[in-house]
């Protein structure tokens, strides 16, 4: 049984429907770029080996190539569970240290003589990463696959220009419980899907619900609530409620705001061409 499963009947999914519809928007993606080989950063958790196997079924095991890419903090079951992922689903992969990068550019945690920012390194490991999938991405002639799920996408839990970078994101629109059921569908590995804890490394013992302060299910419910139906917080903590989900309008209020301070890492860049670009996830 996965880890994870949406709490609310709006967001239950049909996991043979959804991965027909990803595969056939893949396919789609690629013909029109002309491209034929996917590039997947593949980390060991639940969202980058969906990725994985939603490439594997559009475009076909020989044409997707996925980079495990761990540094000194990595755990060693994150590498062992990604390699795992890899033989599962029978792509081509390579696994590189990016630990003399990271100490390249002078990364306090890992240069002595240099005073350690916990979120300027952490966010540097993604954004060494994404230039590797891209360097690989140029070198194959392929398209880098985004590995992050709505949850992310509406609450700012991504690097900008690192993990939210991408050339396309097949599984942006998928909350993150909904991730767990395609996962399981698709035969992740079942230490991925059922036992292990979601984090994306930034420090040792780093974990994404204690980050956000809110356990997935929750989250995912309260998100829908207020940005796919538009709630007001009062009518939010109602409508869940009615549904069987006890939230306050303090857990509200909190989700909120977290979608309202990640605005700019949604929007485009703004310039005189387009000096006020909307955020296409704020609700009105």
């Amino acid at each position: 049984m996965a880890k994870y499963e949406p709490i609310i009947p709006e967001l239950e999914v049909n996991p043979e429907e959804e991965v027909s519809k990803i595969a056939e928007f893949l396919r789609e993606k690629f013909e029109e770029a002309g491209r034929e080989i996917a590039v997947v950063g593949l980390s060991g958790g639940v969202d980058s080996s969906t990725t994985l196997g939603l490439a594997v079924e559009a475009l076909g095991r020989e044409n997707v190539v996925t980079l495990i890419l761990p540094e000194r903090d990595t755990p060693r079951e994150d590498v062992e569970d990604a390699v795992e992922a890899a033989e599962r689903f029978g792509v081509e992969y390579y696994v590189h240290d990016i630990t003399e990068v990271l100490r390249a550019f002078g990364t306090g945690s890992y240069v002595p003589c240099h005073t350690f920012s916990r979120k300027s390194d952490a966010n540097l490991k993604p954004r060494v990463r994404m230039c590797i999938l891209y360097y690989f991405a140029n070198k194959l002639g392929g398209l880098v696959l985004g590995t992050g799920n709505r949850t992310e996408w509406l609450t700012g839990y991504f690097t900008l220009h690192g993990d939210g970078a991408c050339d396309v994101a097949p599984i942006r629109h998928l909350y993150k419980t909904q991730v767990y059921v395609i996962a399981e569908y698709l035969g992740v590995p079942e230490r991925i899907v059922e036992e292990k804890e979601p984090s994306a490394r930034l420090w040792p013992g780093q974990t994404d619900e204690g980050e956000l302060g809110i356990d997935y299910p929750t989250l995912d419910a309260l998100l829908y609530a207020l940005v796919d139906e538009g709630l007001k917080i009062r009518e939010a903590v109602d409508w869940l409620g009615e549904r069987g989900v006890e939230v306050t309008e303090e857990d509200a209020e909190k989700v909120l705001d977290l979608v309202r301070s990640s605005s700019f890492k949604r929007r485009p860049a703004p310039g005189l061409d387009l000096p006020e670009p909307e955020d296409p996830a704020m609700p009105r």
